[in-house]
């Protein structure tokens, strides 16, 4: 009779032990982090969809909004007739980046969520099945709808650089704990 002597009690109970530290919430807190600023740069500073594409381009009309350029300092017209502009001081690029008062990219952050993290903003609205009205940008979040809307594109999407980034902040955090 053969008789094998084997260390799987101990091996399992160590991979148990190993499985009970991962953390989720931990590495989805640092994966999150390690992408927020390349999501931040390719849509507010580089005008790019998920996919890699241009947004879009600005109207001139807008751009005069924008740059500041306009005839009279003062509305002329609608609800605000009446009062000082407000001066955005952006550039003359016409490549759409999503940003006028930089609030949208300011408020970008990352999110703690019951199992993990995400990314996102603290104003969210109260149905997320709801596209805006375009005339009602009560939150960042519909904003990105309206904007997604507009140009036809996936934007606030993972680029594939992105998912990569999350790929190798998740790898790490498991190297860690499996060696």
């Amino acid at each position: 009779m053969l008789h094998i002597t084997t260390n799987l009690n101990e091996v399992l109970a160590d991979l148990d032990e190993r499985i009970l530290r991962v953390d989720m919430r931990r590495i989805g807190r640092i994966a999150a982090s390690n992408v927020v600023s390349e999501i931040k740069q390719r849509i507010h500073v580089e005008g790019k969809a998920a996919d890699g594409s241009q947004i879009g381009t600005y109207s001139e009309g807008y751009m005069k909004v924008r740059t500041d350029n306009f005839q009279s300092k003062t509305v002329n017209r609608g609800k605000d007739k009446g009062k000082t502009r407000t001066l955005y001081k952006r550039s003359n690029d016409k490549k759409v980046i999503a940003s006028l008062t930089r609030d949208l990219e300011n408020r970008m952050t990352v999110i703690p969520l019951h199992n993990g993290a995400g990314i996102g903003w603290h104003n969210l609205p109260p149905s997320f099945d709801k596209i805006p009205s375009p005339k009602k940008h009560v939150t960042d979040y519909d904003k990105t709808f309206y904007v997604e809307a507009t140009y036809g594109k996936e934007i606030w999407s993972f680029s594939e650089k992105e998912k990569d980034i999350i790929r190798e902040a998740v790898d790490d955090e498991m190297n860690k704990i499996f060696g």
